[in-house]
């Protein structure tokens, strides 16, 4: 068997010959179409491949380094290698579809992104089942704590993450272990394909892409997606833009990096009496969210707390919702919303510190999240009245005192409701 022509062949006939991974040709030709878009090259010009974005001119081109392919498959069989090759063109032809090459200056850590975005793709697709028993698979969460990587392996998401949008997961790693994101970033030059987080080389701002280049990238997906044609789970990461409202995007963000992550070891096996070893298991820490009746929210309230009992739940995060106005005056549970018990009744007097101070007393134990919904119209707390908790979260009504805001931003995230924030694929 010649192994090069083996991985030459199943990458120069992706869309043209049939494999045991799809269930016919149809389900390889959208691959074909980005073909005709953008050329692929065999080179040495990178480690194993990557995708190059040339920035004075926008031209694109793959380059795949089959003696790069070669040296993670030594023991693979000529069936491992045909998915292997298929593998590594599909990855790269994902990125540009997904327009990955596209700069986000909002998210300016290319190599987390990139890593995310790699491990992303490489769970949808189908040839993946072939990869996770050859290669020991790797999150981007272990990744970033660089402990015990070994030379070769694939990226996969972790659990909780694998229907989440690259962004999502991006926003919900990038305040873990800076240090190490910072090295990741700045330890390899752009251009420098097959370190962790460098498969795309040159990326360029959206305003500098032709707008035709997006309108056929667009019009292959759509396609793709009425045909059912799109591999495992890209038919939700394609999913048509919407806006998110940026309360949304605050929560959910703290939601997700709420969770802690700590070993949990299992029975032994029954059948050979050894041990299994350890695995992550995530577990959500607590939210205590504090509600103001006494303001101007009356229908953004039921909307919020309904938003944050979904996280909660999705999250295993313990939540606790208490209602204020110059105290705490209860305790509500998601069903008083559902059933109308809760009334903003938009008069009377706030007092947050109050609430803040009886909140204390309450719960003696450091509180990880607080949530404060409310319009602001009060004396605005310090970072001093929320003495045991971790993180803390203002949503203010699209009426609010804007001092207030502005004093509460120093200490805490802050959202108004009502604000769209960007687009969302």
């Amino acid at each position: 068997m010649d192994r090069r022509e083996v991985l030459q062949r199943a990458i120069e006939d992706l869309g043209i010959r049939t494999s045991r991974w799809t269930n016919y040709l149809a389900e390889d030709m959208i691959f074909r179409m980005l073909m005709t878009k953008v050329p692929f090259r065999f080179s040495d010009d990178v480690p194993v491949a990557a995708l190059v974005v040339d920035k004075a001119t926008g031209k694109k081109e793959i380059v795949v380094n089959i003696d790069g392919i070669l040296k993670v498959s030594e023991n693979f069989t000529k069936e491992e290698l045909e998915a292997l090759g298929r593998f590594v063109i599909k990855h790269e032809y994902l990125h540009y579809l997904l327009k990955h090459w596209i700069e986000t200056p909002e998210r300016p850590n290319k190599a987390l992104a990139n890593i995310v975005q790699d491990a992303l793709i490489n769970f949808s697709i189908p040839e993946y089942e072939v990869l996770e028993k050859r290669l020991p698979k790797i999150t981007p969460e272990q990744l970033i704590e660089g402990e015990d990587i070994p030379p070769f392996f694939v990226l996969v998401p972790s659990t909780e993450f694998r229907n989440a949008t690259w962004e999502e997961y991006y926003d919900a790693l990038k305040d873990k272990a800076q240090e190490r994101l910072d090295a990741m970033a700045g330890g390899a030059e752009e251009g420098e394909a097959g370190t962790p987080g460098n498969d795309i080389i040159g990326r360029i701002s959206e305003e500098d892409v032709q707008p035709s280049e997006l309108g056929e990238l667009a019009k292959i997906a759509k396609e793709a997606k009425e045909r059912g044609l799109l591999p495992g789970n890209l038919v939700a990461v394609l999913r048509p833009k919407k806006k998110i409202p940026e309360w949304q995007k605050l929560l959910k963000s703290v939601a997700f990096t709420n969770l802690e992550r700590n070993w949990s070891n299992h029975r032994l096996n029954r059948h050979t009496n050894l041990p299994p070893g350890k695995i992550w298991r995530f577990e959500g820490r607590d939210f205590v969210i504090l509600v103001d009746v006494s303001g101007s929210m009356a229908d953004e309230v039921e909307e919020i707390v309904d938003y944050l009992h979904t996280l909660a739940r999705q999250n295993d995060i313990e939540m606790t919702v208490y209602t204020f106005d110059t105290q705490i005056t209860g305790r509500l549970s998601k069903k008083d919303f559902q059933n109308d018990i809760v009334r903003i009744e938009g008069f009377g007097g706030t007092d947050i510190k109050k609430a803040l101070a009886q909140l204390k007393n309450m719960h003696k134990k450091a509180i990880d999240t607080i949530v404060v919904i409310t319009d602001g119209y009060d004396e605005p707390p310090t970072r001093r009245d929320f003495p045991r908790c971790r993180k803390i979260v203002f949503i203010l009504s699209p009426v609010h005192d804007e001092d207030y805001r502005k004093s509460v931003e120093s200490f805490a995230k802050t959202a108004v409701y009502g604000e769209e924030g960007e687009n969302a694929c």
